[in-house]
């Protein structure tokens, strides 16, 4: 549906204050809402997962050191001191939910985000929780290591063991041949050569134990920050300039439509031009003085000369004073005198008078500004055609 920019300027100047209290309204509801949001803030701190292995072994068998920690990051053991330290209220689950660990197995590297309602604490929590990851760490890593060694120390023990069993074989089995005066058996040879596999063993397993403690003397933290927590400079979440402005552009939307099917819902005719295009006249007459009105009755002669008719019709869509009184007025100048003038004040109201409408008159319809709507000239021109009327000469009357 087209609409012409004429009618779109004279909507804006008519309904301006619609779209102007859609933006308000709009806007203030947006801004209202914005602050029934929480205002929440997220930090993140970095850590750098530092190479553990001894002699093949690893932070956690069967898993990656990264895995490992990014699990004992949301774990009681770390969770459970901060949450202690900064007495945060409510259960560790819950405390789990505002901590997100992120990593991955391919890359050394766990990121500690903490989300909080107040900036700084965030940021300090996220720092917290990196320190404890970074203790409980190097406790899980002692820990290992120490029952790496212990293994280590009770294979050595074991070894011993059999070292001894092997050396008092052996000397029985010397005694046995030198009181037999016998050669050396296969199975002293046999005895001697497992004691020296067993003594190699065991100096490997000293080897490892002393690897193990010096590992011990200068372990490094298994994890280290890289990027400290800082405190959030904007809070997390829809920012409440953004709603409010997304409350002004949809209120103005939403204003702009109500202003448009206002104006297209107001059919009153408006004004001459708008009398041109419901008529499909050549040219309208306005009427507002007495001089208008003889201007009109002039016109209406010449039509009716011109088309050798002596009649005219004075016709309104439906009956009003101010209608009456201009075809009261038009019937009264001097320029119809010599004519047959025919009153019909309100041709919709009722069709006895038309029948003494004369089949030849001029026809003046008279359409009154912002009270005839355009729905009754349709249809009185409807009904004019219906009784074989050919000339139509719109008046309109100005208010």
């Amino acid at each position: 549906m087209d609409i012409e920019l004429s009618r779109i300027v004279r909507a804006i100047r008519r309904f301006w204050w619609i779209v102007l209290v859609s933006v308000v309204a709009f806007a203030g509801t947006a801004a209202a809402f914005s602050l029934t949001l929480p205002r929440t803030y997220t930090s993140g701190v970095t850590l750098l997962v530092a190479p553990s292995s001894i002699s093949g072994f690893t932070l956690s068998e069967g898993s990656s050191s990264t895995q490992t920690l990014i699990q004992l990051a949301t774990s009681d053991s770390v969770l459970g001191p901060v949450k202690q330290e900064f007495g945060i209220e409510g259960t560790l689950d819950e405390l789990r939910q505002d901590v997100e660990v992120s990593g991955s197995s391919n890359t050394q590297i766990i990121r500690i985000w903490v989300t909080n309602e107040d900036a700084q604490r965030a940021a300090d929590i996220a720092n917290a929780i990196a320190e404890m990851v970074d203790q409980q760490a190097q406790v899980l890593s002692v820990s290992m290591i120490k029952s790496k060694r212990d293994d280590l120390v009770y294979q050595r023990d074991q070894i011993d063991s059999k070292i001894l069993v092997l050396n008092q074989q052996i000397r029985d089995l010397e005694s046995e041949q030198a009181s037999s005066g016998t050669v050396e058996s296969s199975r002293l040879a046999q005895l001697k050569d497992e004691r020296l596999n067993q003594q190699k063993l065991r100096v490997d397993a000293d080897n490892s134990i002393r690897s193990i403690d010096a590992t011990l003397l200068g372990l490094q933290p298994p994890v280290v920050v890289t990027d400290a927590a800082v405190p959030a400079r904007y809070p997390e979440g829809t920012s409440r300039v953004l709603l409010v402005a997304v409350g002004v552009v949809f209120g103005g939307f939403v204003g702009i439509a109500i202003m448009m099917w206002r104006e297209l819902r107001d059919t009153r005719v408006r004004d001459a031009r708008h009398v041109l295009q419901l008529t499909g006249a050549a040219s309208v007459t306005s009427v507002s003085t007495s001089e208008d009105v003889h201007m009109a009755a002039a016109r209406a002669a010449g039509v009716a000369r011109k088309l050798g008719s002596s009649a005219v019709a004075l016709v309104g869509t439906r009956a009003s004073s101010p209608t009456e009184s201009r075809i009261g007025e038009l019937a009264q100048d001097t320029v119809l005198r010599d004519m047959q003038v025919v009153r019909v004040p309100g041709l919709l109201n009722t069709n006895a008078s038309f029948e003494l409408l004369p089949l030849n008159a001029v026809v003046m319809l008279f359409i009154e500004q912002l009270q005839t709507l355009e729905e009754d000239v349709l249809d009185t021109l409807g009904v004019l055609h219906d009784f074989g009327v050919v000339s139509v000469v719109p008046v309109l009357i100005q208010s």
